[in-house]
């Protein structure tokens, strides 16, 4: 398996049962080199802080995901290496300034992100970028 940039939404999928999370955690036993923008997580904190509000976690649970996360062995890129990229990638297309740093993320490293978010793949299709996108449904 070639080298990914992985998505927030399939890192919590690794540690919480939701939709799709066996998929999601299949890319784990493939061992691929993951690469994650840097604000990767400031998402995930912020995702798992909502489901301590929403009662779905407890703070300690939530703590201990958040610190298991950071000692997987992603490879960060640097913010500066891809916001300017991102920007125009948001402007000019459909895309949340969130979801583009990701794809610019993948772009830079002629990879692809891999998501369970529909809609981010679905703009990505419309915009012809799907070739950057590894959607949770085609890994196995």
């Amino acid at each position: 398996m070639q080298d990914i940039v992985i998505d927030a939404n399939i890192a919590i999928k690794w540690f919480l049962p939701e939709p799709k999370s066996e998929l999601a955690q299949v890319v784990l036993k493939k061992k691929p080199d993951m690469y994650v923008p840097a604000y990767f997580f400031t998402e995930t904190d912020s995702i798992l802080t909502k489901k301590v509000r929403k009662k779905e976690l407890s703070l300690k649970e939530a703590q201990h995901i958040s610190s298991v996360l950071r000692s997987f062995p992603f490879q960060t890129i640097k913010m500066s290496m891809i916001r300017d990229n991102a920007f125009e990638l948001a402007s000019e297309l459909y895309f949340s300034y969130y979801d583009a740093l990701y794809l610019t993320t993948a772009m830079l490293l002629k990879s692809r992100v891999f998501t369970a978010d529909e809609r981010f793949v679905r703009t990505a299709t419309q915009a012809n970028l799907s070739t950057f996108m590894l959607p949770v449904d085609y890994i196995v």
